[in-house]
């Protein structure tokens, strides 16, 4: 990689904040927060060297076509659904995978997009044995092995965003706060 995923974000994000902060403080719903986001990321991917990579609001697919699960509980299967992801479609490429929440949202949805980013995060060996086994053969690996995950939840009220960084399956570097 030529630059580090982070940085890429942190240079979309910092345009996205002083951009958009009348419309980040409007209200509006986490989904099109993320679109609003996507296009920042968008405006800076190519000067980090991710100029190949594509970038998808909502996305939950695998292979272009299928929809990704995980094994939850008593092995029902979970679809994933992520707010934004950075990846290369229908490859094993996947560089950033980003959920948004505000503060006000229920803890254990905010409780259920950290375990999604950890599963996203896990190295696709470790994924394939611990949480996708029903998913079948050659389709895994476009499932897991995304580089960084990134939790960011808004506070409006206070104007910031908390932002919990994912690597390898948990969470490292602890919560960085965004002021805007």
């Amino acid at each position: 990689m030529p630059y580090e995923p982070l940085d890429f974000f942190n240079a979309g994000f910092a345009a996205f904040v002083e951009r958009e902060t009348e419309h980040i403080l409007s209200g509006v719903a986490e989904r099109n927060l993320c679109a609003r986001l996507m296009h920042h990321l968008e405006s800076v991917k190519q000067r980090f060297g991710f100029g190949r990579y594509d970038l998808d609001p909502d996305y939950n697919r695998m292979n272009g076509q299928d929809v990704k699960y995980m094994l939850g509980e008593d092995d029902g299967r979970i679809r994933i659904e992520c707010d934004l992801v950075v990846h290369r479609r229908a490859e094993a490429d996947n560089l950033i995978a980003l959920e948004m929440k505000k503060s006000r949202a229920p803890k254990a949805d905010k409780d259920d997009d950290r375990t999604r980013l950890r599963i996203l995060t896990l190295p696709r060996d470790r994924a394939r044995e611990a949480v996708f086994p029903a998913q079948g053969e050659g389709r895994l690996p476009f499932v897991s092995g995304y580089a960084l995950g990134l939790f960011l939840v808004l506070n409006a009220d206070y104007r910031l965003f908390r932002i919990e960084e994912y690597r390898g399956g948990r969470p490292v570097g602890g919560v960085r706060t965004v002021r805007f």
